[in-house]
């Protein structure tokens, strides 16, 4: 059976967006990784504080039965592959949140509390 691993990438990078996913992937530094393992609670691993990454989260990408939904998979897929390519799964397992699951993902259950720790780091 497969599980659905659920995330989200804040990420920085002082290349402009705008330049194209590829180029600012280049660059990117991955912030924070909002994440859910099917209906469990939403979770955030913060890499702004140095925190290793959450045991759980491990396990699941590279379990190669756990499908990966992310709100734009292409982008996170592509940022990912570049900041940290030990966690990027074959593209065959990565889905993008279609907008009537966008209730589920979890990128629309973490955002306040994103928005929170994104808040908190740039203090």
């Amino acid at each position: 059976m497969q599980r659905i691993l659920w995330g989200d990438l804040e990420t920085y990078c002082e290349i402009p967006i705008t330049n194209g996913t590829h180029a600012y992937a280049e660059g990117v530094e991955v912030m924070l990784f909002a994440w859910a393992i099917g209906d469990e609670p939403v979770s955030v691993w913060d890499l702004t504080a140095g925190e290793p990454i959450p045991r759980r989260l491990r396990k699941a990408i590279a379990d190669p039965d756990t499908l990966l939904y992310f709100h734009n998979s292409h982008f996170d897929r592509t940022v990912l592959r570049h900041a940290m390519p030990e966690l990027a799964p074959p593209v065959e397992r990565w889905r993008t949140v279609s907008p009537a699951r966008w209730g589920r993902s979890a990128k629309c259950w973490a955002s306040r509390r994103t928005r929170r720790r994104i808040k908190k780091a740039n203090r």
